[in-house]
């Protein structure tokens, strides 16, 4: 996957934006989403938001109101031994407003750097 996410305490209007696209899948385009919620434990993230926009080869695979769920591990500096990680999901509206942080996300950062903090 290709793209940077920082996830920390939101600012105000956070928002979602995957504008880089989808690497090895060939998908351009964007997807963006206004933040419901987040949830950090540790070096792992999950963000959900209410898609607003939707461009490109996304269309078609999440729709506006769909929520956008991005589950992130932080591994280090992207010179490091182990890839950040990211998954990206599409859920049901009405869905974006409980978030829970897990070590489950599994495609590699091809490009850019996932940074988590408290």
């Amino acid at each position: 996957m290709k793209g940077g996410r920082e996830a920390a305490l939101p600012p105000r209007d956070p928002e979602i934006n995957n504008a880089d696209g989808c690497g090895d899948f060939g998908l351009r385009g964007h997807v963006k989403a206004n933040v419901t919620c987040l949830d950090v434990a540790i070096n792992a993230a999950q963000i959900k938001g209410t898609v607003t926009e939707v461009t490109g080869g996304f269309i078609g695979l999440v729709s506006v109101g769909d929520v956008l769920e991005s589950d992130v591990i932080d591994n280090g500096p992207p010179s490091g031994p182990n890839p950040d990680r990211i998954d990206v999901f599409a859920d049901a509206p009405g869905t974006g407003l409980t978030c829970l942080a897990n070590f489950t996300a599994f495609f590699p950062v091809e490009n850019g750097n996932i940074t988590v903090h408290n």
